[in-house]
């Protein structure tokens, strides 16, 4: 993960990996924390699940510790900052049952539910259940 100006030019490097996919960075209201989803790897097809596995996490960007904090089964992922800093909302499918690659993109349409989370990884809570495409949400 990077961080670039305006033009472009390349001014730090703030995380590497070889392993997974990181996705989404969200900078912290109080800019010392990036939030971003990591994507682990798995199944045989892209839409059998656990084929793609991701949870949340923080990025120090001081010391460049990195700490989950939604991790579970299936995808947790576009997470987004309250503006106090202390809330994650995120899209997941954790509590899905396994799908075919057959109905895999259907289920995971079905699936998505929104969650929030404290910052440090506590109270976490399913706010909608129902078989809407619940996603991509936002404060």
């Amino acid at each position: 993960m990077l961080v670039v100006d305006t033009v472009g030019a390349i001014i730090d490097t703030l995380a590497r990996s070889d392993t997974t996919y990181l996705d989404c960075p969200q900078w912290s209201p109080t800019r010392d924390e990036i939030l971003l989803t990591v994507f682990h790897g798995g199944g045989e097809s892209g839409w059998e699940r656990p084929a793609y596995q991701s949870s949340l996490a923080l990025l120090d960007s001081r010391s460049g510790q990195l700490r989950q904090i939604a991790e579970g089964p299936g995808l947790s992922n576009y997470g987004r900052w309250s503006s106090d800093g202390e809330w994650i909302v995120f899209q997941s499918d954790r509590q899905a049952q396994p799908t075919t690659a057959h109905d895999g993109l259907q289920q995971l349409y079905k699936n998505l539910e929104i969650y929030i989370v404290r910052r440090d990884g506590s109270e976490l809570r399913r706010l909608t259940e129902n078989d809407y495409f619940d996603a991509h949400p936002s404060w």
